[in-house]
């Protein structure tokens, strides 16, 4: 038997709805890659797709009072911002500080509370001069141990202007495991 002419309209349907089935299957599938690049800090920049942790810097002029104030100032700020008092927050950027100016490799640097809570930042080359990111915040202790870790939009982003910083490097591989950890 021969058919001639148009297809029939049920099969137009047909395949009508199959490929509404496979646009809303790519579509979801398109979503779902988005959604893991941001858990895993796959991110597009400069003309690349950057598949490693954050690049990092260093400051290397917190000998400088203007740099080692904007600094502090701005520690203190985003500790303020998740909840530390002023008081509180300045103690614990005082002490960052003291630590931070026998550093010579770009690396993470951590602030800790009276009550046992680690904050994790690091200091990037921006266009737009050197910054300060808050990445992380742990508890350490009780019941209530755990951890907050952002790579990707961050917990906060301060400018320190005034702060000069080189190139970014690599993270370094021994801070790897507390990142993947988390």
């Amino acid at each position: 038997m021969r058919v001639e002419g148009p297809l029939p309209m049920r099969i137009d349907k047909d395949r009508s709805r199959w490929y509404s089935r496979l646009a809303a299957s790519l579509g979801l599938l398109a979503v779902a890659s988005l959604a893991a690049c941001a858990t895993r800090n796959i991110v597009y920049e400069d003309g690349q797709w950057d598949f490693s942790q954050p690049l990092i810097s260093r400051v290397t002029n917190l000998s400088d009072s203007a740099c080692r104030d904007t600094l502090s100032a701005q520690i203190v700020s985003a500790l303020v911002k998740d909840g530390m008092t002023m008081d509180t927050a300045k103690t614990m950027s005082a002490d960052t500080l003291a630590a931070l100016s026998y550093s010579r490799e770009s690396r993470p640097f951590y602030a800790f509370s009276p009550s046992d809570v680690r904050y994790g930042f690091f200091v990037q080359k921006t266009k737009s001069g050197c910054v300060l990111r808050l990445y992380q915040r742990e508890s350490q202790m009780g019941a209530g141990r755990g951890a907050y870790t952002n790579t990707w939009n961050y917990i906060a982003t301060r400018s320190i202007a005034e702060c000069s910083c080189p190139k970014n490097t690599s993270w370094p591989d021994e801070d790897l495991d507390s990142l993947v950890a988390h």
